[in-house]
């Protein structure tokens, strides 16, 4: 089965950036930036109406301003509002490959999260 999962915050909901993130300074502001996106990107996941899953494969693609590298932050986000819900871990044995690109079909500041399961 694959799940489509896509946020598109248009001009004001940018995408996270790594160096974003790192220089935040305080634990408590990175602590409370990963919150709001593993927020966001649960209720995406409910709302695709996701069931459990053993594995998967994840592809991922968007479209901002930051390198590809540089988009992974989102990434870590994304597979973290998943572990212990559809899948019991993010570790290689449920995890088993990842792919990023960028795509400038897609609207400004959005992220594709495509899982390909295997049950």
């Amino acid at each position: 089965m694959t799940y489509k999962i896509v946020y598109s915050g248009g001009k004001t909901g940018k995408l996270v950036s790594n160096n974003q993130f790192y220089s935040a300074g305080h634990w408590a502001i990175r602590s409370a930036m990963k919150n709001k996106w593993v927020d966001i990107y649960t209720k995406l996941c409910i709302q695709a109406k996701m069931k459990p899953f053993n594995s998967f494969d994840l592809r991922v693609a968007f479209n901002s301003n930051h390198d590809i590298d540089n988009c992974i932050a989102n990434v870590k986000f994304f597979l973290d509002s998943i572990k212990g819900t559809w899948v019991k871990d993010d570790s290689s044995d449920y995890f088993q490959s990842m792919s990023i690109k960028r795509d400038k079909s897609l609207p400004k500041n959005t992220i594709e999260f495509y899982i390909d399961t295997h049950d």
